[in-house]
């Protein structure tokens, strides 16, 4: 589950600091938005108030420990953190298994577990012309092939989905290799950006590509109510994959007792009502 939003972090904490005896009582957090949505599209997504909710709806990678410092990476999506081979230039990224997305139109009733294409379909959409990514820094002149794709494939949706990136391959459906252009130690920090959150290509067709209003994730709470300038509701996603709350912390989250709920099944709430 990805811990970067301080939102749902906060939230986890004020839940596990006030559980009530009766467990059958569903617990809900209540959060005023300072403004509205510009986009919940994890490639346009770079602000606060849209962080927020795609936070708690899709996930990447890698997250951040919360409750250590200096700031940490983790694996979330992937089963670890990543082989680095070629002087630097190639990681390899080994991806966990039953990961399940919320349900959507397009999987036509079947359950959908992240593949590692899923990844390249969202880099890709990154270096897509039409939808003007604010995260396009993260791959344009840092992955192999990413410039060559991106005036390749222009503005045509089917080369779009027909198209390489020459530097992104998935061998099999749970190994991601992606080749850089040259070293970059801070590359792995941008693998815990929302801008990598997988996307399922057949989303991306049913969609037509837009995905400013339509979030399917993996993450711990999927949308059940979706009017963006008045209200929004996500609840716990059934389906979600195991996540433990963390066992160990700083001197800081020791001393202010945030490790009493070690080892227990998150997410604390059953919904957040935006």
């Amino acid at each position: 589950m990805k811990k970067f939003a301080l939102v749902f972090f906060l939230s986890g904490l004020i839940l596990s600091c006030t559980k009530s005896e009766n467990t059958k009582i569903p617990k809900s957090l209540r959060i005023a938005l300072t403004s509205e949505f510009a986009t919940l599209d994890p490639v346009n997504s770079y602000d606060n108030v849209s962080g927020s909710v795609i936070y708690n709806v899709y996930e990447q990678l890698y997250e951040y420990h919360y409750l250590n410092r200096p700031y940490e990476l983790r694996p979330l999506l992937a089963e670890s953190m990543p082989t680095i081979e070629n002087q630097g230039k190639r990681y390899v990224i080994k991806l966990r298994k039953n990961i399940r997305y919320h349900d959507h139109k397009a999987f036509n009733g079947k359950s959908r577990f992240v593949k590692a294409e899923d990844f390249i379909t969202e880099f890709k959409r990154l270096c897509f012309t039409p939808l003007n990514s604010t995260g396009l820094w993260v791959f344009d002149g840092v992955i192999v092939g990413a410039k060559d794709f991106k005036k390749t494939v222009g503005s045509d949706f089917s080369k779009f989905k027909t198209t390489p990136i020459k530097g992104i391959s998935a061998p099999d459906d749970y190994t991601l290799i992606i080749d850089l252009v040259q070293p970059s130690p801070q590359f792995i920090y941008k693998l815990a950006m929302s801008f990598v959150s997988p996307v399922p290509l057949e989303v991306v067709d049913f969609e037509k590509n837009d995905l400013s209003m339509h979030l399917i994730g993996t993450g711990p709470f999927h949308i059940t109510k979706f009017d963006p300038s008045n209200e929004v509701v996500l609840e716990k996603y059934p389906q979600y994959h195991e996540s433990l709350y963390p066992a160990e912390g700083d001197r800081y989250a020791n001393s202010r007792g945030l490790l009493k709920d070690s080892g227990e099944k998150i997410p604390f709430v059953d919904s957040i009502v935006f």
